[in-house]
């Protein structure tokens, strides 16, 4: 009976107890919030009466400001690039602020659209190129390369304006009464030497286009050559045959290796690339204009590597020669006395034709 008694009077004291506690947190509450005062604010030259710190973000909402971030545009045609460029600008009393500040009493708030803009604009000097042929089989009037200036748009690069700063001045084929020496195959001091005492006999320049192998021979040689006056152009490293069928790595090897060793050892880089046996494509071409060398070809042909006798070779180019021409000869790679025997023969037949001589 005792517990029964017991357990009948502790359930009224529990209930008290939990609505004492309910009231107390619930009288805490209402004094919490009730101790947020009213405040006055400004927004965008607006008053507003809010609660005491109120963020930025509440203020916006209930004034129903809205704002937006500002636009990037293309430069050229005007089209977005970026929709969220530039964030909207929000100040309180003149400092920047974000949606999350708490204000008080008296705050002035602005809220202002980002910035639409226009990208940056870039001015490029483009060079417009003259008009060399990829492929030289002739004596060429360079001309000159022309320089246009171009302004873009920075991240769409549309073109806004090009302007010419330096007007190009065409290439053209040389038809004046000229011709050019070309030597292909050495150094060979047997042939090479002879070669040069004669041209120096002469007066003439020549172009020689030297074989990778054979230069790294025979340096003194190379040294002469450019002591001398002459061009030196770039005939591969090993004179393969068939060098546009070979793999991209081994024309880019055969191409930039004797390149490379000619302008180390001399300071000169060769401006040109004869391939051997004019074996060219795209990539060979490529690979010679990244290395700063243009394609040199030719135009008359003796076929004095066949080694047949002097008047011969002389007899050959004569019939084929004409203004411009740009005449094959060899000086290594094989018995070359049959050429440096014609030789001599040779300019004096071109000078009594009217015909002098330059390098490309």
């Amino acid at each position: 009976m005792a517990h029964a008694l017991k357990r009948t009077t502790s359930r009224p004291l529990g209930r008290v107890f939990r609505a004492a506690l309910i009231l107390g947190i619930g009288l805490s509450l209402f004094g919490t919030a009730g101790s947020r005062q009213t405040i006055r604010v400004e927004i965008n030259g607006v008053p507003l009466a809010v609660f005491d710190r109120t963020s930025v973000g509440e203020v916006m909402n209930k004034a129903g400001v809205t704002v937006r971030d500002g636009v990037l545009y293309s430069a050229g045609q005007n089209k977005v690039l970026d929709r969220h460029f530039q964030e909207p600008a929000i100040r309180v009393n003149g400092t920047d602020a974000d949606r999350a500040t708490q204000l008080r009493g008296g705050d002035r708030v602005e809220a202002e659209d980002g910035v639409d803009t226009s990208e940056k604009i870039e001015v490029e000097p483009i060079v417009v190129p003259a008009g060399l042929p990829e492929v030289e089989h002739r004596l060429w009037n360079a001309g000159q390369n022309g320089i246009d200036e171009v302004s873009k748009g920075a991240r769409s690069g549309e073109v806004v304006s090009r302007v010419n700063k330096l007007p190009v001045i065409p290439a053209t084929p040389d038809e004046q009464p000229l011709v050019a020496l070309t030597f292909d195959d050495g150094p060979d001091p047997r042939w090479t030497i002879p070669i040069l005492e004669n041209l120096s006999r002469e007066g003439i320049k020549a172009t020689f286009c030297v074989v990778g192998k054979q230069a790294r021979k025979f340096p003194e040689l190379i040294h002469r050559m450019v002591a001398e006056g002459h061009t030196l152009c770039d005939h591969s490293e090993t004179h393969p045959a068939g060098l546009k069928s070979r793999s991209r790595s081994e024309i880019d090897l055969e191409i930039g290796s004797p390149s490379f060793y000619l302008r180390s050892l001399t300071g000169v880089a060769p401006g040109f690339f004869r391939a051997p046996g004019g074996s060219i494509n795209d990539q060979v071409i490529k690979s010679a204009q990244s290395r700063g060398m243009r394609i040199l070809a030719w135009s008359v042909d003796p076929s004095d590597f066949r080694g047949p006798p002097p008047g011969e070779i002389q007899q050959r180019v004569m019939s084929e020669v004409k203004p411009g021409s740009v005449i094959l000869l060899h000086d290594g790679g094989g018995i070359r006395s049959s050429t440096v025997a014609a030789l001599p023969g040779l300019i004096t037949q071109l000078r009594e034709a009217g015909y002098g001589f330059r390098t490309p």
